[in-house]
């Protein structure tokens, strides 16, 4: 008999993400799959990202859908309140073996939170992390606690879910799933990447990936203002600037990016990107020369690229880091020196410690058939 295994998915972060271990869970009969597709995937303004859950190979089996208003403490609080009372209706009525849920999203843990009266069953994926520059660092340990096995991505993170559940579930280090199969992964070329989001790759090329800090929310329209002043400083590199995650401040982050957009918009060498989708986002960087910003990708998968990476802030502050990791304060002046530096060090060729030998899927979907 088939175990249920339903699949938490609420953006566009965690789905490519999980797109290793949901092709597995799809070819194996052991499992009866079911997706739950929810939070920003089903938002036009953020790119109405069910399609690429859907050109991917996969339909949603259910869909839960909150309007997104703005990103303030209050709309996110709303939204949060929102999910949970989605969710509660959801789980009332539905019931799976094991439900998978992955990292930190403050929907990710309304829908998991709300399960716990009905005894739902979760595992969280990407468990144990530490982010001490956003919110998101309480919703991921409120997640763990909430669940009955975790996977992490290194052995610190298996040691720090012992600690937080004081040894009570199963920890079990698989690495971080989104390198799977990466060396394996056709990629489009720079000629496409080029057309379908106006990059300019005649100069070194530096993606930008900056989302708010949650914690000190108060700071982040000087933060972006302090990296957009370092990239006029910069006129002989290309810029891919993503635009941010939905999260408390998001807001002012993606007004001042789009006002620096119109104030720049003869420079070709400037692009802005809403949404790449996996598959583009790692052939830009694998094309690009160097990542800014503060975003996890940076930490997890920019090392399997070879490209060294300026952390900014304390958003990531925390995590495990490769060597390829450069933390630097917030500061205009800072930021030009270090990038100008690096681009001229060229390629990172060391490790990336979130990569393991074996494969996470396989690790993970072997241990779900004994769980």
């Amino acid at each position: 008999m088939s175990k249920s295994i339903a699949i938490l998915t609420s953006s566009r972060a965690d789905f490519g993400i999980y797109l290793p271990l949901l092709n597995l869970l799809k070819k194996d009969a052991s499992f009866d799959l079911k997706l739950i597709v929810f939070g920003t995937h089903l938002s036009k303004l953020h790119g109405h990202t069910v399609d690429e859950i859907m050109a991917e190979g996969f339909n949603p089996d259910y869909t839960l859908y909150a309007e997104i208003n703005n990103n303030s403490a209050e709309d996110i609080a709303n939204n949060y309140a929102e999910y949970t009372q989605l969710f509660s209706t959801f789980w009332a009525s539905h019931t799976f073996d094991l439900v998978l849920a992955l990292g930190d999203r403050f929907e990710m843990a309304a829908a998991v939170l709300a399960g716990i009266p009905y005894n739902v069953k979760f595992g969280h994926l990407h468990a144990g992390e530490t982010t001490l520059g956003a919110i998101d660092n309480i919703y991921r340990h409120c997640i763990t606690l909430a669940s009955s096995i975790c996977f992490t991505s290194t052995q610190m993170y298996s040691e720090r879910v012992h600690q937080l559940v004081e040894a009570t579930v199963p920890a079990i280090n698989v690495g971080a799933l989104s390198l799977d199969g990466l060396e394996k992964l056709e990629l489009p070329s720079q000629e496409d990447l080029a057309l379908k989001f106006n990059l300019d790759f005649s100069k070194p090329l530096v993606m930008v990936v900056f989302h708010p800090e949650t914690v000190e929310s108060n700071k982040n329209e000087f933060y972006i203002n302090e990296v957009l002043k370092a990239i006029e400083l910069m006129p002989e590199f290309a810029f891919a600037i993503n635009m941010p995650n939905t999260d408390t401040g998001a807001d002012i982050i993606r007004k001042a990016i789009l006002d620096f957009k119109n104030k720049h918009a003869d420079n070709q060498s400037i692009s802005i990107i809403e949404h790449f989708g996996k598959r583009n986002y790692f052939a830009c960087l694998n094309f690009a020369n160097l990542l800014i910003g503060n975003s996890s990708s940076g930490i997890i998968e920019a090392a399997s690229f070879n490209k060294f990476v300026i952390n900014m802030g304390d958003r990531q502050k925390g995590r495990a880091k490769s060597e390829n990791i450069i933390d630097l304060t917030i500061e205009t002046s800072s930021i030009v020196s270090m990038t100008k530096q690096l681009i001229n060090l060229g390629q990172y060729l060391g490790n990336n410690i979130y990569k393991h030998q074996d494969l996470a899927a396989t690790a993970i979907l072997n241990t779900l058939k004994t769980f």
